[in-house]
């Protein structure tokens, strides 16, 4: 949230702040957006069904950007299934860009492990699911899932927020490392279910990577609507940094 006393605080700017995906620093419009969807807890604020309007706001001087993904959000029943990356698509990241929660303590990964593959499923997934992601000569890439019966945090204060968002029925296929080639295919088995397979391709030279050259600490994370939350990345506190910005759903 926003601190009443600061001189460009704003009831507007604040209520946006409280539902919308935030970002520090950011190159471009675009890699704003780069960076959400590497981030994946806040990738399910973008991806979610429901979700039928948006604001977005990218200071020019700063690079300082929100996404308010909440306000627009029309919570419903769907039996639609999510994938990101979507089955034939094409992306440009290739690896994970930092959180809060962390999800790859589940996983016991460094920060250079890959981009997290992100599943809405209908349901919410079965304790014993399984996940195999293999490369474009057929090698399995060693890799971790994170759903709501896996999920593993010490964060007090956010471990909770990341738990929530696991038991909508989302899990995440996290790569141990950063992906590197042109083409991957994803199974995802549940027991007396039908597996989901789909394959997505990898191009240019690391998206977020070549804008940024930074390991994710750039990355204020907004509260999904969920909790107030702040940073104290880099030893800074910043609260609602979508300023004193009004955003606008269109």
């Amino acid at each position: 949230m926003e601190n009443p006393a600061s001189p460009f605080y704003s009831p507007q700017g604040d209520a946006a702040g409280r539902t919308s995906n935030l970002t520090f620093h950011s190159a471009s419009d675009q890699a704003a957006i780069d960076i959400w969807m590497a981030a994946p807890f806040h990738a399910i604020g973008v991806l979610r069904p429901g979700l039928m309007e948006v604001a977005f706001h990218r200071d020019p001087v700063t690079g300082a950007a929100g996404l308010d993904v909440i306000r627009g959000f029309e919570p419903a029943f769907t039996s639609d299934l999510v994938l990101f990356p979507g089955l034939g698509s094409t992306i440009d990241l290739r690896r994970f860009l930092g959180e809060l929660p962390n999800p790859l303590e589940t996983c016991g990964y460094s920060a250079s492990a890959g981009l997290p593959l992100v599943a809405i499923l209908p349901a919410n997934p079965d304790p014993e699911a399984t996940a195999t992601i293999t490369d474009v000569t057929g090698t399995v890439v060693p890799s971790c899932i994170v759903s709501e019966h896996t999920y593993v945090s010490t964060d007090p204060v956010y471990g909770p927020t990341g738990l929530s968002l696991l038991q909508a029925g989302t899990l995440f296929i996290i790569p141990r490392d950063a992906l590197s080639s042109p083409r991957y295919t994803v199974n995802l088995a549940q027991p007396g279910q039908a597996d989901i397979s789909w394959s997505f391709n990898v191009a240019g030279n690391g998206g977020v990577d070549a804008n940024f050259g930074g390991n994710g600490n750039d990355i204020i994370f907004g509260d999904n609507g969920l909790h107030e939350i702040s940073s104290d990345l880099d030893d800074r506190t910043i609260y609602g940094s979508a300023g004193n910005e009004v955003m606008y759903s269109p």
